[in-house]
């Protein structure tokens, strides 16, 4: 489970619409996103949230809305795991 915090508004509008919590469908090597194509991967799994550009598919836990989001880097959200608020 992901918590997202809208950064920009587009990020703010999205979480009003669909919630702030979201579930990690799966992770890619590569992606293609029309609305922010300078972003570089490489793309891994969650847990290498270390590394640079991790992008990750997730899916809103209110609405099944999907997008992508970037675990380390992302224009419009910062992103945290349920266990790093504990």
């Amino acid at each position: 489970m992901l918590l997202l915090e809208g950064t920009s508004q587009h990020g703010k509008n999205r979480i009003r619409e669909h919630g702030a919590e979201w579930n990690m469908l799966f992770t890619s090597p590569i992606i293609q996103a029309a609305s922010h194509p300078r972003l570089k991967g490489p793309f891994a799994k969650a847990i290498l949230a270390k590394q640079q550009s991790i992008k990750a598919y997730v899916m809103s836990e209110r609405t099944g809305e999907c997008r992508w989001v970037s675990l380390t880097d992302d224009p419009d959200f910062s992103i945290m795991t349920k266990e790093e608020l504990r």
